[in-house]
């Protein structure tokens, strides 16, 4: 009986500091493809996006000797496919993983790339729609989203390929007039209308939300505050409400900026920030169609504005705090440029 129990504590011992490969790993043999992956002191070592996206990089001898399928698993398991749902917009990210994500873009140039991508989709669901594969719903969910998005892609769906994705997506629709959204307003604090939208948010996982914002403090080596939802952005959080409660979705926050609501207290990311409090307002890029939005949550310090920590939400994962310049590279989209905002 001491034996037995002993060997039981050993067990879980070694379960507690060794888990089990978990549903974010898709791969052949449970190999990936990628020398450095998120979660390990490798990556967080390499410190920056960039040298984090570096690494993720396959030779072109590599890509050559792949299979479709390892190409397909390559592309689900590329660590930055996360940044699909980081950010407001799906074309931005969708476009950055047709840069940076080896294995997509030569899938893409052997023209299999819808035909591999729509046979594992299909073969994840059973009949009933249950997903029966091991792998977490927002990585399908991605898939889905490059399918619909990607000019590169969209275009060779078939009636049959469209229909499915409609039938499984939470995140997209396509060709479809009614997209579920209801038009809402708020206002700045001088009374300028902001056009909102509503999205409803429910997924086949329960933890749809929290496996994406657990996968992305792996990535960025970031702190979630709060968990995700469909329900409110990050234009939004910064500018209207920081609740987890507002199901507010603001695509363009700029009128906070122009109708004298709020003004400029810094625009230099080099700069001495000792001028910029916490709770001032960080547009990402141009102030007239900013790329993101953040608040100022560190306490002011003459370290670069590049350096200050901020909290933000990111796209439909959760409120993170990090240092402004730590974000997926979308947010860039407009420059490397942000300003800091003053209510007045």
């Amino acid at each position: 009986m001491i034996r037995k129990t002993a060997i039981f504590l050993i067990a879980v011992f070694i379960l507690t500091i060794c888990p089990l490969q978990t549903m974010a790993d898709i791969r052949i043999n449970g190999k990936s493809f990628y020398s450095v992956l998120p979660g390990t002191p490798e990556w967080d070592n390499l410190g920056t996006v960039e040298a984090k996206k570096e690494a993720c990089s396959i030779s072109a001898e590599k890509l050559l000797s792949m299979t479709n399928e390892e190409l397909v698993y390559a592309i689900i398991d590329y660590p930055f496919l996360i940044d699909i749902f980081l950010c407001d917009e799906y074309s931005i990210p969708v476009n950055t993983l047709f840069k940076e994500c080896d294995a997509l873009v030569e899938l893409t140039n052997r023209r299999e790339a819808v035909n591999q991508l729509m046979s594992f989709l299909r073969n994840s669901y059973d009949d009933n729609n249950n997903i029966v594969v091991d792998i977490y719903e927002y990585k399908l969910e991605a898939i889905m989203v490059l399918l619909s998005y990607s000019d590169k892609l969209s275009k060779d769906l078939t009636d049959s390929d469209i229909d499915f994705i409609n039938s499984q997506s939470h995140m997209v629709r396509i060709k479809k007039v009614d997209n579920g959204l209801r038009i809402a307003y708020v206002y700045t604090p001088n009374g300028t209308q902001v056009a909102c939208e509503t999205y409803t948010c429910s997924h086949s996982q329960s933890s749809f939300h929290s496996d994406m914002d657990n996968y992305t403090v792996l990535v960025y080596g970031v702190t979630l505050i709060s968990g995700g939802s469909c329900r409110y952005n990050c234009h939004s959080y910064a500018w209207y409400s920081s609740s987890t409660s507002n199901t507010m979705w603001i695509n363009n926050p700029s009128a906070y900026m122009s109708d004298g609501s709020y003004y400029c207290v810094l625009s230099n990311m080099s700069s001495n920030s000792s001028s910029v409090y916490s709770g001032d307002k960080i547009c990402y890029g141009n102030n007239s169609s900013p790329a993101h939005s953040a608040i100022v949550s560190s306490s002011s310090s003459s370290t670069a504005l590049s350096n200050r920590y901020v909290k933000s939400k990111w796209g439909k994962a959760g409120v993170f705090s990090h240092t402004l310049s730590n974000v997926p590279s979308e947010y860039w989209d407009h420059g490397y440029y942000a300003s800091a905002w003053r209510l007045n």
